[in-house]
């Protein structure tokens, strides 16, 4: 039956050993200060702790030892100083049997195979083991080991590479020690570690062996016993309680615990670290010079004028605090300021900001400059309309700017440059990347703008009928008028006298002599005739006229508005009676009391009314006829 087993690997978040410079400072006088260090816990390499992490192996091409089995190597150098039981070392041997040791004394010489318990002084002492066993590296696979990284992060790595295990040289072990440079952090990986349980009872060592044997750290349930495993990373870590160290900057030590007093007499660096010089920090006193900590948040867009600068204002005493621009006028003052001052709506340039100290009475200055972002730069070439045609253009180049820009016209359009524009304003805003923007506004006019324009008095009127025109045309030089009746004029405002009724059109072409612009207006004029009657004397009801009524033709009637027409016979007596004039089909059909009516002589009388109020009477003979 096939053993399906199901390794539950839990990674513990590691908060490493730290200690914290205390903020840089400010003085404008030399006088001693304390400087007092955070101190988080732990980097104390007297006790370690450990805890699951993501296995990772680390490719190396470091030097390859190819030695005997059961053999350590020659001295290796580390390249930087390494913190171990309390002691610092910049140099290690490498085990055959996959451990580091510190004890240079047991450079290539024999590595014990038979594995023990630890604490014991009679096992490799002053040694990582990652873990202790009996592997066999002549028969098979690869030990390398070198430093990768650069400082202050650089790490010593010991590589062992499908290294068979003795006696069960089938089974092959893969797995790296790793020491890091800062914080005295230990680490080891394993992809493979199988069991050879016919060959010292299969036992192994992992863990961490004092230069004394008297103290030890193991991983749980690893003292010399039985371990097989996969994937596995983990991590051993100072958790002792550290000291605290300072140094200046050429690491001379000045002093210990978390505070130090000193009195530089110029600006000056210390370095705070943990015992062997671990998880250094810094702080800086500055000393009557410029070093204040300003920050700034320059301007949004071009010539926005939101630029801030923020000054932290040292020791937690009130100070005078001046800005001034380029040309030292002040910008802003505040008086006795703790802790921190800002300033507000700076335009792009240099800010000086002048601190008083008003408990010892000294002045400091400093400089910041607030940037901003290029400007929109646009280059444009506007033609005008001519002759009052959509010919118009605007035609741009831009540039500058913060990344792409993008574009948008008031009408919609999306086109740089634009062609065939009627006259108008043409606005475009211009964005770039970051949502600056820059607004352009374009007009497109008429070089040469000839706009005709005519009026008349009278528009209308009775025939014969004298109107007067208004030229309101500009821009033209040369007129040319058509009455709408086969008349003409070039004269300005001319007059003219219509004696035939009808609408007449009357068009205006007004040129402008150095351009050739050509514009046109027109006019109408409605010239009626007097009111009047026109009656027939022959009626034949069964011809072409089959009713009897006013002659419409060549307009005969236009200017009637009401009407009554009356039939006798010749004997007085009315027949028929009609009022409708203007329609073919009505008037008299010939009939009387719905029977034809008799050839012969009839009488008619008719009265009508003139749009201009007058009355036109009219009355004789009419002789009938039938076909």
């Amino acid at each position: 039956m096939r053993r399906i087993s199901l390794l539950l690997i839990l990674v513990v978040n590691l908060v490493q050993a730290q200690v914290i410079a205390p903020p840089d400072t400010f003085m404008c006088l030399s006088q001693p200060i304390t400087l007092t260090a955070t101190y988080l816990g732990g980097g104390g390499t007297t006790s370690y702790a450990d805890s699951l992490i993501p296995v990772n192996i680390t490719p190396i091409t470091g030097q390859v030892y190819s030695g005997p089995d059961d053999q350590n190597s020659p001295v290796v150098n580390m390249n930087f100083d390494f913190c171990f039981y309390g002691n610092s070392y910049n140099q290690c041997i490498v085990s055959t049997n996959n451990y580091v040791q510190f004890n240079l004394g047991a450079a290539g010489g024999f590595s014990p195979w038979v594995t023990q318990a630890i604490p014991n002084p009679a096992a490799p002492t002053n040694a990582v083991m990652g873990p202790w066993m009996d592997i066999n590296p002549g028969v098979g696979g690869t030990v390398r080991y070198g430093t990768v990284g650069t400082a202050p992060n650089r790490v010593f790595i010991a590589s062992y590479e499908n290294v068979p295990m003795f006696s069960c040289t089938s089974l092959l072990y893969n797995g790296q020690i790793k020491l890091y440079e800062n914080g005295g952090i230990i680490e080891t990986h394993i992809t493979n570690l199988p069991l050879c349980a016919s060959w010292n009872s299969g036992n192994s060592v992992h863990g961490l062996h004092n230069a004394t044997g008297t103290v030890a750290h193991v991983v749980t349930g690893r003292n010399n016993t039985q371990t097989t495993l996969t994937n596995e990373g983990r991590r051993f870590y100072p958790n002792a309680v550290s000291n605290i160290y300072w140094y200046d900057i050429n690491m001379n030590l000045l002093g210990t615990g978390s505070s130090i007093t000193v009195t530089p007499a110029q600006t000056t660096q210390y370095i705070v670290t943990l015992e062997c010089k671990a998880m250094p920090d810094t702080v800086t006193v500055f000393i009557g010079s410029i070093g204040l900590d300003i920050e700034k948040i320059d301007e949004t867009c071009w010539n926005n004028n939101d630029g801030i600068a923020y000054v932290t204002l040292p020791n937690n005493s009130p100070w005078d605090v001046t800005w001034l621009n380029i040309f030292n006028n002040p910008v802003q003052q505040t008086m006795g300021a703790i802790g921190s001052d800002t300033v507000y709506g700076l335009s792009a340039g240099a800010y000086f900001v002048e601190l008083y100290d008003v408990a010892n009475q000294c002045t400091v200055k400093d400089t910041v400059y607030i940037d901003q972002p290029p400007p929109i730069l646009v280059q444009s070439d506007v033609i005008p309309n001519w002759c009052g045609q959509s010919t118009g253009s605007i035609s741009l180049q831009v540039s500058e700017g913060y990344g792409p820009l993008t574009w948008l016209w008031n009408d919609g359009s999306t086109d740089l440059s634009r062609i065939e524009l009627p006259n108008g304003d043409y606005t475009i805003v211009i964005t770039d990347s970051i949502g600056c923007d820059t607004t352009y506004t374009f007009t497109i006019a008429d070089i040469y703008p000839v706009s005709a324009s005519i009026d008349g008095n009278p528009l209308t009127g009775q025939v014969p009928l004298n109107v007067d025109f208004f030229n309101l045309t500009t821009g033209a030089t040369d007129y040319s008028w058509d009455f709408g009746d086969g008349s003409s004029s070039s004269a300005f405002e001319p007059s003219y006298t219509y004696t035939s009724d009808g609408t007449y059109v009357v068009v205006l072409t007004a040129t402008d002599s150095a351009s050739g612009c050509v514009e046109f207006d027109t006019l109408r004029i409605k010239v009626e005739s007097l009111p009047r009657l026109q009656m027939p004397n022959v009626f034949t009801p069964n011809g072409n006229f089959p009713y009897f009524n006013t002659i419409t033709t060549n307009d005969s009637t236009s200017n009637i508005v009401d009407f009554i027409g009356i039939i006798y016979n010749r004997w007085g007596k009315k027949v028929y009676e009609w009022t409708d004039w203007q329609n073919s089909s009505s008037g008299w059909d010939g009939t009387i009391g719905g029977q034809a009516a008799a050839e012969g002589t009839y009488y008619y009388s008719v009265r009508a009314l003139g749009k201009d109020q007058s009355v036109i009477e009219q009355s004789g003979f009419l002789m009938l006829i039938r076909d």
